[in-house]
């Protein structure tokens, strides 16, 4: 997991380790940098992506949860990491 501490993680928990800088993405700046507006609320910016990955998360969690316990790679896991894998190819590769 040590590989996701270094990527994943560093980047979704920019907001829980904030700095100082944090706050001016919500700043709506115009032509001379004066504040106009203030942005708040909840945002969707690249959801899939951020559930995509939280889904891989949960699912190398599973994995080495059932190698812990002595239980086979279930063909159900390899069967939703398919279906991941797919959804991913369809819905980000290609489109950056």
């Amino acid at each position: 997991m040590h590989d996701w501490y270094l990527t994943v993680y560093a980047v979704f928990s920019d907001s829980v380790h904030s700095k100082v800088n944090e706050l001016e993405k919500y700043l709506v700046l115009d032509d001379k940098n004066e504040i106009v507006e203030l942005r708040w609320g909840p945002e969707d910016y690249e959801i899939e992506k951020i559930l995509m990955t939280l889904i891989q998360a949960m699912l190398t969690a599973l994995r080495c949860s059932r190698r812990l316990f002595g239980q086979d790679d279930s063909s159900d896991v390899s069967k939703l990491q398919e279906r991941l894998d797919t959804l991913v190819r369809a819905r980000l590769v290609g489109n950056e």
